[in-house]
């Protein structure tokens, strides 16, 4: 009985353990963002390096601000580039921005981005 008891307690502490193992990867990290305007344009060339050592791609999310960063709360989706699943780690990622898309008639100098990975 007492072998019994100790075999449940083993295979447990093993599912636990493979079960947690996922929660035990590194996040990616997302550095060197920086966003600039295209002259005469209504878009916006946003680009970031990405590291993760747990995946060979990452999930990539970009928000922005119209209040310098406070909250993140205009309605954009209008990117393309190195953006949304499948994206490979590295340095000089780039994405663009169709500002005139997402904020039609709209103007700030506290216009902000932030870029960061998503959980896919």
């Amino acid at each position: 009985m007492k072998t019994s008891k100790r075999w449940n307690k083993l295979c447990w502490l093993l599912v636990c353990l493979l079960v947690g193992m996922p929660l035990w990867a590194v996040d990616p990290v997302v550095s060197n963002v920086r966003s600039v305007q295209r002259p005469g344009t209504r878009l916006v060339d946003i680009t970031y390096d990405v590291a993760d050592s747990d995946s060979p791609t990452v999930g990539v999310a970009v928000e922005v601000s119209a209040d310098s960063g406070i909250t993140y709360t205009v309605l954009a989706e209008s990117f393309t580039g190195d953006v949304g699943n499948g994206i490979k780690p590295g340095p000089g990622k780039r994405v663009v921005w169709d500002a005139k898309a997402d904020w039609p008639n709209k103007y700030s100098s506290k216009v902000r981005s932030a870029v960061s990975f998503e959980w896919a």
